[in-house]
């Protein structure tokens, strides 16, 4: 179901992203500057958990650009327009931007915090799933959905930051509120990026119409607003 240019639903919906995009840009302020301080401060600028942070901010600021350019300016939300050159192309070469900065999260989690218990392999997993991704071909509307679906599926690997934190919370308490911070942020942050994945998004549209679509939309909204403020703030407040 596509949305017609300039409609109600049109107008919403780039509202909603004009607002998420805003969100992330002053949160890569915010990070750049708890960043640089943090390095002046230790006269050594370091790639740790919260510089990982900030790269993964920048990275989903510049993907959700792309996926701006993707939803309102090439396809205008029909799916029937999703696998078509060069709109696929521009979905693709988001999706590969926002893995760029995930990666980094998890290699740094597991370096610095999990002593390199992994030894990066779930970063390189989540590299390998991203770029068998970007080059698989998609032909048609199902070959468009089974790649999200994919891409969804991939997302729930993030979940062991939330394992994490909660561990780390759990046997530190002074580490506990913003440990479960961290946590809850990402949580949050996953089901908002899912809940918009054409598998899902895709039912919602045939059965509830429009209706459905703006509901989604908010909860997508506020859910990545919420979840990014609240990990992120909890980032600023470790140092390793």
């Amino acid at each position: 179901m596509a949305v017609e240019p300039y409609s109600f639903e049109f107008n919403l919906f780039l509202v909603l992203t004009i607002i998420l995009l805003i969100a992330k840009l002053l949160l890569s302020f915010y990070l750049g500057f708890k960043v640089y301080s943090r390095s002046k401060e230790q006269e050594e600028l370091k790639l740790d958990f919260m510089a990982s942070v900030l790269i993964l901010v920048i990275s989903l600021l510049i993907s959700r650009i792309l996926y701006t350019i993707f939803d309102f300016q090439l396809t205008v939300f029909n799916p029937n327009l999703y696998y078509i050159s060069p709109n696929l192309e521009v979905w693709k070469i988001a999706g590969l931007i926002a893995t760029l900065g995930s990666s980094t999260v998890l290699y740094v989690i597991d370096k610095r915090i999990l002593k390199f218990r992994f030894k990066g392999i779930l970063a390189y997993i989540f590299i390998i799933i991203s770029l068998i991704r970007f080059f698989l071909p998609i032909n048609s509307k199902a070959d468009f959905t089974l790649n999200s679906t994919i891409g969804s599926i991939a997302q729930l690997a993030f979940l062991i930051i939330p394992i994490v934190f909660i561990s780390l919370g759990l046997k530190s308490p002074d580490l506990r509120k913003n440990g479960f911070l961290v946590a809850f942020g990402i949580i949050i942050y996953i089901f908002g990026s899912i809940i918009v994945s054409e598998f899902i998004l895709s039912p919602i549209r045939e059965i509830f119409g429009d209706i459905g679509q703006i509901l989604v939309f908010f909860i997508f909204l506020i859910s990545k607003i919420s979840g990014l403020t609240m990990a992120s703030y909890g980032v600023t407040k470790f140092t390793r």
